[in-house]
């Protein structure tokens, strides 16, 4: 057992922001408070275009939740020692979720918001996005009217740090190519693709 993945003992929400964004739902102030009286140090991330253009959201946010001393809410994208900190994160259809689990092989709560599609046609192409495939693999879902399941799903998450971490090792394994050699392929093939750019050699 990895003892770095035991200490982590702190949860990070972050949200998408607009359409989809689990702080627009009518009752995001239930998943937030059920979230924070899990206990655990809960530190919110404000995607900077919700600060942008609904900046009411958050000051909304800080009065509900002002009393709780194990809530904070993070405006600067530049400080990631939350994230490095926490072991979970909880999100919508935001790419950070992904970005988090992957590097840090550790799981997500999903709460299921309509996705932000911005090609409608989308499914002509036949091909299931890898956000909507890996979302049951690397957490679980969950629906926005099933608040009271939040607190049982964190404290499981809490408990199973190191079975997560060895599963996510494992989808990673799947579904990333050439990791920590990325660079190096990318290069080989634009030099290839330089030398003979219509691949006729």
């Amino acid at each position: 057992m990895n003892s770095s993945i035991t200490t982590k003992n702190k949860i990070t929400i972050a949200p998408t922001w607009g359409t989809g964004s689990l702080l627009e739902c009518d009752n995001s102030d239930e998943i937030i408070e059920g979230i924070i009286k899990t206990g655990f140090e809960t530190f919110l991330r404000i995607h900077p275009m919700t600060i942008r253009h609904n900046n009411n959201i958050v000051q909304n946010l800080e009065k509900k939740f002002d009393t709780y001393n194990n809530f904070q809410i993070v405006t600067d994208m530049g400080d990631k020692t939350n994230l490095y900190e926490s072991f979970m994160m909880v999100s919508d259809w935001s790419g950070a979720s992904f970005d988090f689990s992957i590097t840090q092989n550790l799981p997500v709560l999903f709460i299921d918001t309509p996705p932000k599609i911005n090609n409608p046609r989308y499914e002509n192409l036949e091909i299931e996005p890898v956000e909507s495939q890996i979302r049951n693999k690397i957490g679980e879902i969950l629906s926005v009217s099933e608040t009271s399941r939040i607190g049982d799903i964190i404290n499981k998450f809490y408990q199973n740090q190191s079975s997560w971490n060895e599963k996510i090792v494992n989808i990673n394994d799947e579904y990333i190519f050439n990791l920590g050699k990325s660079a190096r392929m990318i290069s080989t093939s634009l030099v290839k693709y330089l030398h003979d750019p219509l691949g006729i050699k």
